[in-house]
């Protein structure tokens, strides 16, 4: 079974919306996986943002059980991908402990503090990343 992570910031808003679409198209193609998130902020305990829960809903997910937390706390080496969605963030995520062979860049735009549109758009734009990532991983 595979096990993959998705990285952002505080966990909130991209890599909850990531992991949930990541997971689904995942499944659709018959892949076992755990899809995990987390943020390089290491906030523990809040829910998804809001317009994340709506954006998502829209899509038919929902990650209104979603908690955020960070990766100081997580063994990194235990992943086979880390989705991390900051180029910034890489070195951070090699220095506890992660292969950089294992981190994939997706750059996506944060739509944190921003209208819901701006959430659509990001949904939208993560949607599509996780159809390419879930080919990566069945056809690597």
């Amino acid at each position: 079974m595979k096990k993959i992570l998705c990285v952002c910031y505080g966990n909130t808003c991209r890599s909850p919306m990531l992991q949930a679409l990541l997971s689904r198209e995942l499944k659709s193609r018959g892949v076992g996986a755990v899809v995990e998130s987390a943020g390089v902020l290491d906030e523990t305990g809040s829910p998804a943002n809001e317009k994340a829960i709506i954006s998502m809903k829209e899509m038919g997910l929902d990650i209104t059980g979603h908690s955020s937390r960070g990766i100081s706390n997580l063994d990194l080496s235990v992943y086979d991908k880390i989705v991390c969605l900051a180029d910034m963030a890489k070195s951070l995520l090699i220095d506890r402990g992660a292969s950089p062979e294992k981190i994939e860049i997706v750059e996506i735009d944060n739509p944190y503090r921003k209208d819901l549109e701006a959430y659509r758009a990001c949904a939208k734009v993560l949607a599509r990343a996780a159809t390419v990532l879930a080919e990566k991983i069945v056809n690597p």
